[in-house]
């Protein structure tokens, strides 16, 4: 649903000054396309949502939101992440949330999905990219396409601007936050290879120079959004921010979005259907006996039973076979998988 107001936190003051968010940053005005399609994240609870953005975000179909891994992540301590629910979290559309009258200018989203990247390190903050699915399209705001691999960014782009955009601080006393605007800053290379950075990173993830020398750049709520590109005269999603240092004065890291381009198509088509077909190959997620691949021979004979060569999912050597009950999606401490007769997991 379309959420009509917010309450519950502070309203965003002097939200007509002067002090740019993104360091040093330009307003970024929702009739240009790129911008109308950033987005604020927000708590929420129940109908009421939080006034301030707690990280941004792109839309990238027009029920599909794109933003970082860590900002979907509400696990206290460990290595496991634990993914927010769809419920605790609003999508803002508009140029800063900020009340008129009992309403807020902008429109607030409701979520009905959240889907963390598989293989995010919360420690290394690789894998850094998160989609939302809203509960109700917004056919109102054109959505900004991510970039395909086939247009991926590499080293030979190091120099290139790319528009970085978000709800984040403006200034470095870390004060002013919470309207929309948007920087240029050059990349300098794939992984975390400035000066400064803690270690060499992936292609997964790309870097750039904010030491006001002269660019600066993404700072703390600017996590999740957008960095522009343009090819052959679209404009694509090249960058998420992922983090930097503290100060936000000496190096900025994003994820590579066309290093996962599988993973994002994946979520805007959905799920694809089960294959249960005689194909050769056992699916483990078919129902007991719909797989005539998943009877007779290869570990998996169909009795109901998970046994010696028997898996839900083919690991270790062994046959996926729907004799086997496993659950290897959605939260990590719900997944659970029986190998052989023996359930292994954090969800057994």
């Amino acid at each position: 649903m379309v959420l009509g107001w917010a309450g519950c936190a502070s309203d965003v003051e002097d939200i007509d000054n002067d002090e740019y968010r993104i360091i040093e940053g330009d307003p970024a005005p929702d009739n240009v396309a790129e911008y109308a399609a950033t987005i604020g994240v927000h708590f929420r609870s129940g109908n009421q949502v939080s006034i301030d953005p707690f990280c941004s975000g792109t839309l990238i179909a027009s029920d599909v939101v794109m933003t970082a891994a860590h900002c979907c992540d509400e696990s206290n301590g460990g290595p496991n992440f634990n993914p927010m629910e769809p419920d605790e979290v609003a999508v803002y559309f508009g140029e800063g949330p900020a009340f008129i009258g009992n309403t807020v200018n902008g429109d607030f989203y409701g979520v009905s999905q959240v889907q963390i990247h598989p293989n995010y390190s919360k420690y290394s903050l690789t894998n850094d990219i998160c989609l939302f699915r809203l509960e109700v399209a917004n056919t109102g705001v054109t959505p900004i396409p991510h970039l395909p691999a086939s247009l991926g960014l590499s080293n030979g782009d190091a120099g290139t601007l790319l528009d970085h955009v978000g709800f984040g601080f403006s200034d470095l006393g870390l004060t002013e936050f919470g309207v929309k605007l948007h920087a240029e800053v050059p990349m300098a290379g794939l992984g975390c290879v400035v000066a400064g950075c803690p270690t060499s990173g992936n292609n997964g993830q790309f870097s750039y120079e904010q030491d006001g020398s002269p660019y600066w750049g993404p700072c703390n709520g600017d996590s999740g959004g957008p960095a522009f590109i343009d090819r052959g005269g679209t404009t694509y999603v090249a960058g998420i921010t992922s983090y930097g240092d503290a100060a936000c004065a000496i190096y900025g890291v994003s994820t590579n979005v066309s290093y996962y381009q599988d993973f994002i198509d994946g979520f805007i088509g959905g799920a694809p259907p089960l294959d249960c077909s005689a194909n050769g190959v056992c699916n483990g997620d078919c129902a007991p006996g719909d797989d005539p691949d998943c009877g007779g021979g290869g570990g998996c004979d169909g009795d109901g039973t998970c046994e010696a060569g028997e898996s839900c999912d083919g690991r270790n050597g062994t046959t996926a076979c729907g004799d086997c009950p496993g659950v290897t999606g959605g939260k990590p401490s719900n997944r659970y998988c029986y190998v052989e007769g023996v359930c292994e997991g954090p969800g057994c």
